[in-house]
């Protein structure tokens, strides 16, 4: 196996999905399958056995659905990243893996190149979600008036007003645009600053909001804008 690429488990009981997958992320130089497998258990049996970087998860599955093994594999191993995927638009299930670590969540209709993209954006550990899952998320935050709390995260208003005062306005505007998926490039090209300084803040903002990664902080962002 390469060394230098990125290693991605496929999650994916449908044979003709997992097929175009599969060719879509061998046919690059970036990335290497090392595994393809059809049910959670199995999913998370692997991340346990072998190397790996990023899961391609689908929502539904035989045994536990993506959402459980998404928790599970996360518990094992917090720094893998999770893109969740699906062929059914069923926002209450793109919430809960979102909720349970996904940093991405990409439909199967999607075309090769915005799946690329995709995969690319949750590799390096930023978030990737459309405008449309992006507003599915925030509006069940908005109606449910908190996010889980059986699930590590920002569920009492007044600590969430806390936390929002001791952030500077430097550090809510990076958290939003982090939350917009952008990129820490991305974010330095438009705040006229350098990666690295993204990069700081970045940093600062997991100490303080006390998250492990960049899907921690999208859904404080989120609860913070209700």
């Amino acid at each position: 196996m390469n060394q230098d690429k990125i290693k991605v488990l496929l999650v994916e009981d449908n044979l003709v999905f997992q097929t175009g997958i599969s060719f879509l992320i061998q046919g690059g130089d970036k990335f290497e399958l090392v595994d393809k497998v059809a049910s959670g258990l199995d999913a998370v049996a692997r991340v346990k056995t072998m190397e790996v970087d990023v899961v391609i998860m689908d929502l539904y599955l035989p045994d536990i659905d993506g959402v459980e093994a998404t928790r599970q594999i996360l518990e094992y191993k917090p720094d893998i990243k999770v893109l969740a995927c699906s062929a059914e638009r069923d926002e209450e299930k793109i919430l809960q893996i979102v909720q349970a670590g996904a940093l991405g969540f990409i439909y199967k209709n999607a075309s090769t190149e915005e799946f690329r993209k995709a995969l690319e954006i949750v590799a390096a550990g930023n978030t990737y979600f459309s405008r449309e899952i992006f507003s599915i998320l925030v509006t069940f935050l908005q109606q449910a008036g908190q996010v889980d709390t059986s699930q590590p995260g920002p569920a009492d208003p007044e600590r969430l007003k806390e936390l929002k005062e001791k952030l500077s306005p430097r550090e809510l505007e990076i958290l939003k645009y982090i939350a917009e998926e952008m990129t820490n490039k991305e974010i330095a090209e438009k705040l006229f600053i350098s990666p690295r300084t993204v990069d700081t803040h970045r940093r600062n903002l997991l100490q303080k909001l006390k998250v492990k990664n960049t899907a921690g902080l999208v859904k404080y962002y989120m609860a913070m804008m209700m």
